[in-house]
């Protein structure tokens, strides 16, 4: 059933049909291979490598010249680079005698401790674009930035973005069913299903 066509002696389609071009591979130089040279403004620090002398004998050296090449990295976290932000924010508030009301110049949150919007969109795309488990998405959090969380404020920042985004998402379903025409399937999903629905003339798809 799955093995290749035979290809039967009164079948001239296959004759007819236009053969598809052959491509030269393309030749590349050995420049191609190497990861190209930043930028200037891209350059974040220097390191001088000084050679005072021969390193076998002592004797001072002529002709003397400086090789330059770039290294490039990630930061990790340490206890001199700590690659989590903390912001401590002192908002003034008061009370106006003539309004009869407080006022308050940042809005304040309902915990002493919160969550910023960068970590709550890395979560986001973690989970949804990357596929990471709850366990993985706090190891990474851990390891790269000594950033704790648990798997109950993972879950609630999923339902607060997902909620957020529940009206664009609407639109785009409404887009599809008055369309020209949709794509549907589904996939195993767990014990459920999961179902997809896209365009057949634009980029919409959910």
């Amino acid at each position: 059933v799955f093995g290749r066509k035979r290809k039967k002696d009164n079948d001239e389609d296959d004759d007819l049909r236009p053969k598809p071009e052959k491509k030269e591979p393309e030749e590349r130089d050995g420049d191609s291979y190497k990861r190209p040279v930043p930028d200037e403004e891209d350059v974040t620090g220097h390191e001088y490598h000084s050679l005072p002398g021969c390193p076998d004998c002592g004797a001072n050296l002529e002709d003397k010249e400086t090789a330059v090449f770039y290294e490039e990295d990630i930061p990790l976290p340490d206890k001199e680079t700590k690659l989590k932000r903390v912001t401590m924010h002192h908002a003034e508030k008061g009370y106006c005698p003539r309004c009869r009301k407080r006022h308050v110049a940042h809005p304040l949150p309902s915990a002493k401790v919160i969550l910023g919007e960068n970590v709550r969109l890395y979560i986001v795309y973690l989970s949804i674009l990357l596929r990471l488990s709850f366990s993985q998405i706090r190891s990474i959090l851990w390891d790269t930035y000594h950033f704790r969380i648990s798997e109950g404020e993972i879950a609630k920042i999923l339902h607060r973005k997902a909620d957020r985004l529940r009206p664009e998402f609407e639109r785009i379903k409404k887009r599809l069913r008055e369309g020209a025409g949709a794509h549907l399937d589904e996939t195993s999903w767990g014990s459920l299903y999961l179902w997809v629905m896209a365009s057949m003339d634009t980029e919409d798809v959910l």
